[in-house]
């Protein structure tokens, strides 16, 4: 059925359900358009509303404390990759304090942060430990170095010694401890070689009568150069005692094979001679070259290898004594190998050498 316009024109049906179609479609489009950007919308909340979006975005800006802070929100595979992420930012932290850029205390408040993220990573454990050890390495070079001043060797060589290879002193610090040695054993050390048992024996006399205490002197100068002594004064010292033991001794065993006293014996001398016989006995006895074969009095040349002084002499070679410095501050002397010449003394080793104050 056909329809009458305005003008008589007639129109069908069908040209008057377009404009209705029309409408219908904007609608539809428009409500289409509403769901998408809902959904979008819905997606783009959920996007980066997510923990890993956020602990990115967190790192992109440099602020790890809050990047931190998302991390057990992670799904698993996420916690790996951050982990990866963290423990790298720590090594950088780490480096600006070994390169002095950063404090210590704001290093390990920034290496603190990841205390949970990262607990039970020995890579993170290692950091922060190593950061620790370097601090304390810091410490002690200040000590060392102050102590060191105030020419308190044994410390300050202690103190340099607890500075770690990884401290940009640490060179240094080992060509110190050699110096505080060198300055710990500068000056003169006194042992006591104990001669009683091989001089009774030799003499043929009853070692509890006799006792020879031979004083032996190291003197370490500053110039490296070193000198062997037996000290002289109390070299005569002991050999006066010895020759008044030895010639009572010698006196008394022969007044008794003629039946007289000493006194006797004394005054028989006195009459003939002048003088006494003890007096005569002692000035026959040639004590000088006694003590002559007694003395020494060797030069050399020192440095440290570790704990021990290496000697040589002018010409090179090296001195066969093995001299030990000991924690408690006393210089122990050994024998090298082949060295006999202290056991043909009676020297029993080792000797122990403590410095003049």
């Amino acid at each position: 059925m056909e329809e009458m316009t305005n003008n008589s024109t007639p129109v069908s049906a069908e040209t008057q359900a377009e404009p209705a179609k029309k409408g219908n479609g904007l609608i539809i489009g428009i409500v289409i358009a509403i769901i998408l950007a809902i959904a979008a919308g819905g997606f783009a909340f959920y996007w980066f509303s997510r923990p890993i979006y956020k602990v990115n975005s967190a790192i992109a800006a440099n602020d790890y404390e809050k990047a931190a802070q998302y991390y057990g929100k992670l799904a698993d595979a996420d916690k790996t990759i951050v982990a990866a992420q963290f423990v790298e930012h720590c090594n950088l932290v780490k480096a600006k304090y070994v390169d002095e850029d950063a404090e210590y205390d704001k290093t390990i408040d920034k290496l603190d942060v990841f205390e949970y993220a990262l607990d039970g990573n020995d890579e993170y454990k290692s950091i922060v430990s190593s950061v620790k050890e370097l601090k304390k390495s810091r410490d002690a070079w200040d000590e060392a170095n102050a102590a060191f001043e105030a020419e308190n060797y044994t410390k300050a060589g202690s103190k340099f010694a607890e500075v770690i290879a990884e401290d940009a002193n640490y060179d240094v610090a080992q060509n110190m401890i050699l110096e505080c040695k060198s300055q710990m054993v500068v000056g003169k050390w006194y042992a006591e070689a104990d001669l009683s048992k091989a001089l009774a024996n030799q003499i043929g006399i009853d070692e509890s009568k006799i006792e020879f205490n031979l004083c032996i002197s190291y003197t370490f100068n500053e110039d490296g150069t070193a000198v062997l002594a037996t000290e002289t004064d109390n070299m005569r010292e002991q050999m006066d005692k010895l020759m008044d033991t030895v010639i009572y001794e010698t006196i008394s065993a022969y007044c008794e094979s003629y039946g007289i006293t000493v006194e006797d014996m004394n005054e028989l001398f006195l009459d003939a001679y002048g003088v006494s016989f003890n007096e005569y006995v002692r000035a026959s006895m040639d004590m000088d070259s006694l003590l002559v074969s007694l003395e020494q009095h060797k030069e050399y040349l020192y440095v440290f290898d570790g704990n021990h002084l290496v000697l040589t002499q002018e010409d090179g070679t090296e001195c066969t004594d093995v001299l030990e410095y000991s924690e408690d501050g006393t210089l122990i002397l050994n024998a090298g190998e082949s060295d006999t010449s202290y056991a043909d003394l009676g020297v029993e080793l080792p000797l122990v050498f403590k410095k003049e104050k």
